[in-house]
Formats: C-alpha cells, sequence, structure tokens
C-alpha cells in the first residue's frame, strides 16, 4: 500500500512539469490544408465566421473561373449579408483595377498599389482573432492554407495596416 501510495506522490508531484510540456505544445500554430476549388471554398466559407473586417493582399488576375464565378455569385453577396467589411490591397494589373473600382456595395476598400516592385501572385487574408489564410491560385497549386496564430496575425495585420498608412501617406504628399 505504501509504494502505491509513494507513485502516486510522485506522479502528483511531476504534474506541474507534464503541463508545463502540454502547454507549449498548446501554443504552437495549427495549420489546416485546403486543396482543389472545394477545398478553397471551404477555407473561404471560414473567413464569413470573421467579426472583424477581413485584411487581404490580394491578387485575381488568374483566378480559376469556376472558383471566380462562386467568389462573386455566392461567396461574395452572403459575406455582404453577414456584413463582413474587407479592406483589400492589390498590385496594378488591369484585372485588379477592375476589382478595385466595385467597392461600396461589396463592402470593401480597396487600395491599389502601382509599385512594378509590389506583386502579388496569390492571397493573404488576415482575420478573425488569429487566423490567416492564405489562398494558391495558379493551375498547379489550387489549394491554401489557415493558420491559427495569435502572434502570426498581429503581425501580418501590422504590415497591411503600414502598407495601407504609408501608401496612403505618400498619395495625399503628390
Amino acid at each position: 500500500m505504501q509504494r502505491l501510495q509513494d507513485k502516486y506522490q510522485a506522479l502528483k508531484d511531476a504534474l506541474p512539469q507534464f503541463l508545463a510540456i502540454a502547454n507549449k505544445y498548446d501554443t504552437k500554430p495549427q495549420v489546416q490544408f485546403f486543396d482543389g476549388i472545394e477545398g478553397l471554398k471551404n477555407l473561404y466559407e471560414d473567413h464569413l465566421t470573421s467579426q472583424e473586417d477581413l485584411l487581404s493582399f490580394l491578387w485575381i488576375a488568374e483566378v480559376n473561373e469556376s472558383f471566380k464565378k462562386y467568389l462573386y455569385e455566392d461567396f461574395l453577396p452572403r459575406r455582404v449579408k453577414a456584413k463582413v467589411f474587407a479592406k483589400v490591397i492589390v498590385s496594378s494589373e488591369a484585372a485588379n483595377k477592375t476589382y478595385a473600382s466595385i467597392n461600396k456595395k461589396n463592402m470593401k476598400a480597396t487600395l491599389v498599389i502601382p509599385d512594378p516592385l509590389f506583386t502579388l501572385e496569390n492571397e493573404i487574408v488576415i482575420y478573425g482573432w488569429s487566423k490567416v489564410s492564405i489562398s494558391l491560385f495558379s493551375p498547379d497549386e489550387m489549394s491554401g492554407l489557415i493558420i491559427h496564430s495569435k502572434t502570426l496575425h498581429d503581425t501580418l495585420a501590422n504590415l497591411f495596416n503600414l502598407t495601407r498608412k504609408n501608401y496612403t501617406h505618400e498619395k495625399r504628399k503628390k
């Protein structure tokens, strides 16, 4: 009986160390992978759960036509109905400029950056309290990720806001 009590006490004494190890792994980012058009649709559905604005670095020049149809005819109307506002930064390709011209009715504010050094070929969306999605649109890579990480979310949100602020400030100076 004493031996059993000793083992119990040893386990009880070691419990804080076990919990410290478990907590160390609980703070690691969680990553979800989405494959193909259907996977990207599922990724975008998660954007609708956001209670805050979506912050997006976006490139739409070569988005698959089937996926683009889903975005404009299905996802976008539901995003507007859910009152999820989008702040978007795009590069200056013609398709992006057209996208930027339809802001108000789509509950978004788009900033076009006409700098040849600012090119995008995918989309990064910072949303929720701790989520970042990355969508790869090329036919060979059609997939996406959602990364659950507060520090990554906050870092990218700061970069987004800094880019927006600095470019808007530069535009006003001209």
